[in-house]
């Protein structure tokens, strides 16, 4: 549904979604390495 969605709507949509998953991705790796100092 989304990905048919993204298509349609064109290019910056997908930016916003990369953009998006760049944060989760330093997110989560913020947390793993908060976690392997304790």
């Amino acid at each position: 549904m989304r990905n048919e969605m993204h298509l349609n709507s064109g290019i910056w949509p997908i930016n916003e979604e990369m953009k998006v998953m760049e944060v989760v991705y330093e997110n989560e790796v913020f947390i793993t390495k908060r976690s392997i100092r304790k």
